[in-house]
């Protein structure tokens, strides 16, 4: 058998996954950003009170030797007593360390004047990190806080971060004073939250408790986005398996400006490849339907969504949906894509089992005896493994790690 007519044969059957749902009608999009790479944001000003971009602030006084809050670009430019190197950030970010050294603690990095008029539904995010030494004592009430305010009002918290038990710092998700979200460590993770707010300008206030010699911390990458109307109303998006083939079938109320959709698949290696482009209607008010035939599913569970494209370039994802393998009285599958020691079989059949690389290559022939076989000695990459018994004769492939 050639590599061709063997490759041919990896065909899977799909069973009918039906996702019905209707999309929101909003999207996020930014509007103001912070990646500490100018003197300023890209809108308002910044400022930590009692410091500037240099390592000791405004004088040789504002912080002692291995102390310091302040713009870098790498944790070699930080002064003496950095003890860890972060990761995750982009170019420069805003570190600091033993801030009770400093003139002040807790101290502080502000954003003001930052315009919001007009704008509604707001999301804020950032990258965060710290050195994850248990050195964060709840007893010292070690923390970051990040809040804003409108117009001058009160400030609200946004994101918060608490010591725990353990001496880690981790994220508090409902504001409640126990931590229950991502612990942080020295590479960089993104946060968020979200919140609704009027007015005509909002102001960010960072805030960090940290008093022993050991608390290193930085963030980066902040960014806040606000909420538009999406100009498509996606009102169905469904999968089905038709004779070996997955047929995605999706609806619209109305469309402005629409250009078109891609019709996107996840990968192997968990990737959004694009399949097809399928035009739009431009503008509609009444409902438009779709359709697409993916020919050559993945012989795993499948998973789709749509990318829909503007004539303006602006664009927004569907909801993902997926399509699972079926497995009839009579069929055979293997119960996982990614194996390590074993490729196991889900069939009440026996037979034979033959290997072969993807050029085509037998690697490996033997007789199954119960539902698994034995590819512990096969080097790692992707393989394809024929099944054949009395009354069936199937062909898949898998990634050996």
């Amino acid at each position: 058998m050639n590599a061709q007519n063997f490759l041919r044969m990896s065909q899977i059957q799909f069973i009918l996954i039906l996702c019905f749902f209707t999309l929101s009608s909003n999207a996020q999009v930014v509007f103001w950003t912070e990646g500490f790479e100018n003197a300023d944001p890209s809108s308002g000003t910044r400022s930590a009170i009692n410091h500037t971009d240099t390592k000791n602030g405004t004088g040789p006084g504002v912080c002692g030797p291995g102390n310091y809050f302040f713009r870098i670009n790498t944790a070699n430019d930080a002064p003496t007593g950095v003890s860890i190197a972060f990761s995750g950030f982009t170019g420069f970010y805003w570190r600091g360390e033993d801030l009770n050294a400093c003139v002040a603690n807790p101290d502080v990095i502000e954003f003001n004047g930052i315009d919001i008029s007009g704008l509604a539904g707001f999301r804020l995010s950032g990258l965060f990190g710290c050195n994850g030494a248990i050195v964060w004592e709840i007893s010292d009430g070690d923390g970051i806080f990040i809040e804003h305010r409108v117009d001058g009002g009160p400030y609200q918290q946004n994101i918060t971060l608490l010591s725990t038990a353990s001496k880690n710092l981790q994220q508090d998700t409902d504001f409640d004073g126990v931590p229950d979200g991502i612990i942080l460590g020295p590479n960089f993770q993104e946060l968020s939250h979200e919140f609704s707010v009027t007015g005509s300008t909002l102001d960010l206030r960072i805030t960090i408790f940290a008093d022993d010699g050991s608390e290193e911390f930085g963030f980066d990458e902040l960014v806040l986005e606000h909420s538009v109307s999406l100009p498509v109303h996606l009102s169905k998006f469904e999968g089905s398996y038709i004779d070996g083939q997955v047929q995605l079938i999706w609806e619209t109320q109305n469309e402005t400006n629409n250009e078109g959709f891609e019709v996107q698949r996840l990968d192997t290696d968990s990737r959004w490849e694009t399949l097809a482009f399928i035009d739009g209607n431009g503008n509609s008010n009444r409902v438009q339907q779709y359709d697409y035939i993916d020919k050559r599913p993945l012989n795993e569970k499948s998973y789709y969504r749509l990318r829909q494209v503007d004539f303006d370039t602006n664009f927004s994802h569907s909801d993902i949906i997926s399509v699972d393998t079926q497995l009839k009285g009579s069929d055979v599958r293997l119960s996982r894509f990614f194996v390590q020691e074993e490729v196991e079989f889900e069939t009440m059949y026996k037979g034979m089992v033959k290997l072969f690389t993807t050029s085509g290559q037998l690697v490996q022939m033997s007789e199954m005896e119960g539902s698994s076989i034995d590819v512990s000695q096969l080097n790692s990459g992707m393989y394809f493994i024929m099944f054949t018994g009395s009354e069936i004769h199937k062909t898949f492939r898998f990634y050996k790690i």
